[in-house]
């Protein structure tokens, strides 16, 4: 059976994450044949300046454009500069909010919701079953067939926040791809995919097996290795 390499790299944050786990994957696993990047650029959870999170991102964008490999998600941390709103965004000034968007909003034509390989599924949070099937028809079909381009307007209405979730922290399975937890997801999963998700912290990368009974990564770790490398069947 043929087997495709992925490597997959979670929340960035304004860190040089993503270049030290690419100079890693150069060295030690230059044979994959994606690479996989889970977004939030933006947002540090300690002091980076603008400056330096903006040269970082200036910086991925580069080299994922001299690398076909590189798929970019989006992550909640970078839709929310248009999405939730410029007053809203909480870490970071509107005038240095206003800097980010000029950043992200020229690369969403070349952004993933969902990245698909067969029967893995790549986003920054998750899909559950009830939040697919609150999408239309289009954009079910969108989800799960690679699509990029999307525009503001639909991810506002796409991802948005979901406004019945009192505890305002995602664990809830109408939340989107860039918001649900995993808890919620683990209880709610899309169909017979596996999948791999970011976004909620933790110590290592872990594998849980979803209601599905299929598996589900978790790689927004804080210790080594920082990214994953999986191997999976091909298409």
């Amino acid at each position: 059976m043929y087997l495709m390499k992925i490597c997959c790299i979670g929340d960035i944050h304004g860190t040089g994450k993503f270049l030290s786990c690419y100079n890693d994957i150069l060295l030690r696993d230059n044979d994959c044949e994606k690479i996989i990047v889970f977004g939030d650029h933006f947002d540090p959870y300690k002091y980076i300046s603008i400056e330096e999170c903006i040269e970082k991102y200036q910086e991925f964008i580069k080299i994922s454009k001299e690398d076909s490999r590189i798929i970019s998600l989006l992550g909640n941390h970078d839709l929310s500069y248009y999405v939730i709103g410029l007053d809203k965004t909480s870490r970071t000034s509107k005038w240095n909010a206003r800097k980010i968007c000029k950043e992200i909003i020229p690369n969403l034509k070349n952004s993933f919701l969902c990245y698909r390989i067969r029967d893995y599924l790549f986003s920054h949070a998750g899909v559950s079953q009830t939040w697919f099937d609150g999408l239309s028809s289009e954009n079910q079909q969108r989800i799960l067939n690679n699509y990029k381009g999307w525009r503001e307007s639909e991810l506002t209405s796409i991802v948005s926040f979901y406004p019945y979730d009192n505890s305002h922290y995602g664990d809830n399975p109408h939340q989107g791809c860039t918001w649900i937890r995993p808890k919620a997801l683990v209880e709610n999963p899309l169909g017979q995919f596996n999948q791999v998700v970011a976004h909620t912290q933790i110590k290592e990368i872990t594998k849980v097996v979803m209601a599905n009974q299929k598996d589900l990564w978790l790689i927004d770790n804080k210790g080594k290795p920082f990214y994953l490398t999986l191997s999976i069947p091909g298409k």
